[in-house]
């Protein structure tokens, strides 16, 4: 299960931004790096082989590339992460009718669209988004900080440890103990927020939940 987390503004430049700009290769390097693997999970998910889901993953890539130049981050339209959904629901769409005319013979339908798909979004897609984007965050910010102060965030916020008890094992006060859950959670969240910009992925609480005591 993916910890709720909240929100706080983040001065990162966004992953998605980022990649809107056709000469920034680094940036669309780190996109496919990100979110390939959640690509390719899907499509087996989805009933794929192995081979076909690589096809499969490259196409929704290429028409992730060529639909990101006119991606207007509009909340009210929907998530990113909706919107990565239907290019996928549309490429694996292609592959199945393509399967299905190969067995039967027929002509080509017509292509598939994203409001032929009525904005709906595999509950499948949904977990594996979800859990993708915590991990490949948690990965990246795990370096920036001590073994204590990740054990702190490891037992209090993911495995809901009371903070006393750890404070009596790791020989801490309870301030210290709040103090570096909260740096963890904080970073986080920016990390999370610059390579989604979709923070819809977590119920957002008031963040006065978890500051530390003063």
């Amino acid at each position: 299960m993916v910890k709720q987390l909240p929100h706080w503004p983040t001065t990162h430049a966004g992953l998605l931004a980022k990649i809107q700009d056709r000469q920034d290769n680094l940036a669309w390097r780190e996109f496919v790096d990100l979110y390939s693997p959640l690509i390719l999970a899907y499509c087996r998910k989805r009933g794929l082989q192995y081979a076909d889901a690589q096809d499969v993953t490259q196409n929704i890539l290429t028409a992730i590339s060529r639909a990101i130049r006119t991606f207007d981050y509009d909340i009210s339209r929907g998530r990113f992460r909706g919107w990565l959904g239907l290019i996928a629901d549309q490429q694996l769409s292609r592959f199945f009718q393509g399967s299905l005319r190969q067995r039967r013979g027929v002509g080509a339908p017509n292509e598939p669209s994203a409001a032929g798909l009525d904005g709906a979004v595999d509950a499948a897609w949904e977990d594996l988004f979800n859990a993708h984007v915590y991990q490949a965050a948690r990965a990246r910010v795990r370096v920036e900080f001590d073994f204590d102060t990740w054990l702190v965030f490891e037992k209090v916020w993911e495995q809901s440890v009371d903070p006393c008890d750890v404070a009596r094992e790791l020989k801490r006060k309870s301030q210290w103990i709040y103090q570096a859950k909260f740096k963890v959670v904080q970073r986080l969240v920016q990390e999370i927020d610059r390579l989604c910009d979709d923070m819809a992925i977590f119920s957002r609480r008031l963040l006065s939940n978890d500051l530390p005591p003063v």
